[in-house]
């Protein structure tokens, strides 16, 4: 079982409450772990786990980062990484908030 997490950073853009946001989430028929911190900016971390993270990661793509209701807002206030084959040692950075970051693919 490997973990993708989608970390929200909200108020990197107010357009969107994080709580809207997670209702439309589950919508989609993901049920994230969730969970939140504070390190210099609120953060929601939500934690998938599947045995198909590739599969998963389609699956966001597809019906989250595509949904015109949230896909823009997703991608502004977020960084999305997943558990490489060495777990977090050799994590993907699959999507991040500053589009200068050089992304990883499976």
């Amino acid at each position: 079982m490997k973990h993708l997490i989608i970390q929200l950073q909200p108020e990197r853009e107010l357009s969107l409450n994080e709580k809207d946001a997670i209702k439309l989430i589950e919508c989609i028929g993901l049920t994230p772990r969730i969970y939140t911190g504070n390190d210099n900016g609120k953060y929601i971390n939500l934690d998938f786990s599947s045995n198909d993270v590739k599969k998963l990661w389609s699956q966001i793509n597809r019906e989250l980062l595509g949904n015109p209701k949230i896909g823009i807002w997703i991608r502004n206030v977020s960084i999305i990484t997943c558990e490489g084959k060495n777990g977090w040692d050799d994590y993907l950075l699959l999507s991040h908030y500053d589009r200068n970051e050089r992304l990883d693919s499976f």
